[in-house]
């Protein structure tokens, strides 16, 4: 119930966190909003962390996962931004939002047990997310065997870095290995904005909601590796999927956006596979 809880309210946190990038559209690139936002959110969690003394506990071991979860997640973001700009929606937030089947496989790969009544809630979870895609605005663009592959690599990238980021936290304090985690995500943008010559300018413009955004983003990752102290954390991450539906709520709520009949199917084969989930 633990793992559960905590990917529910990591969703919401994301799902905040992209209705905000949403409000922002594209008046920023995505690599340096990206790296700022991880900045923010290291110094944030960096400082938590020191005055708590969790880094002292930390071993080498822990530290090289963390740093793995880090890297991962960089590739996991960049691939989602890459596959959403090349569309088209329908297609590329289902493959994205599938990586917690891959959780799954991971987690019988560490000698976890998986009920059928987990498969089943991953199953209608992505049936219902591939719903609530369905009503979205697509992409102009036809390049879908490419937004594919980039699908592919976020939910690759996602699912090893929640296999990687709870096996750190298990290891150790929690604080600390997230902290260890962003640090390895900062590394892979920075190198990238500095290969690209890109311009931090435009972010900084926006700076502050930049650092709320990585508020929201560090504390939603935490929690999902929080998840690796308690039974069956691959739930965390199962949950976290939902994050999509969240924004897309928030967008009707605040935004005035329609959500079509065939959404509302996919937010209530969500909740019913959550609510399975619960009952498991």
């Amino acid at each position: 119930m633990q793992s559960l809880f905590l990917g529910l309210t990591a969703a919401l946190l994301w799902g905040m966190h992209d209705f905000i990038l949403r409000r922002l559209g594209t008046r920023v690139d995505a690599l340096p909003m990206l790296f700022v936002s991880l900045v923010s959110g290291i110094i944030l969690l960096g400082t938590v962390t020191a005055i708590d003394g969790g880094f002292n506990i930390l071993t080498t071991d822990t530290i090289l996962i963390a740093l793995a979860a880090g890297f991962f997640y960089a590739l996991g973001c960049l691939a989602l931004y890459r596959a959403f700009a090349i569309g088209p929606v329908r297609l590329v937030a289902p493959l994205c939002g599938s990586y917690p089947a891959l959780s799954i496989l991971f987690a019988i790969y560490g000698g976890n047990a998986v009920t059928v009544s987990v498969w089943t809630s991953v199953a209608v979870i992505i049936a219902g997310i591939a719903l609530v895609a369905r009503g979205e605005k697509d992409s102009p663009s036809g390049k879908v065997g490419i937004a594919v592959l980039w699908s592919g690599c976020a939910a690759l990238g996602f699912a090893l870095t929640f296999a990687f980021a709870q096996t750190s936290a298990g290891q150790g304090d929690a604080l600390a290995a997230s902290s260890v985690t962003r640090f390895g995500a900062i590394l892979v943008i920075g190198v990238l904005l500095l290969a690209r010559r890109a311009a931090l300018g435009p972010a900084k413009s926006i700076w502050r909601t930049l650092v709320v955004m990585g508020a929201i983003d560090v504390t939603a990752m935490t929690l999902v590796a929080l998840a690796g102290r308690f039974p069956n954390p691959e739930i965390a991450a199962i949950t976290s999927s939902i994050f999509g539906l969240i924004t897309i709520l928030l967008a009707m709520v605040f935004l005035g956006e329609k959500v079509r009949p065939v959404q509302w199917l996919g937010v209530l084969a969500v909740f019913g596979g959550v609510v399975v989930l619960g009952m498991g």
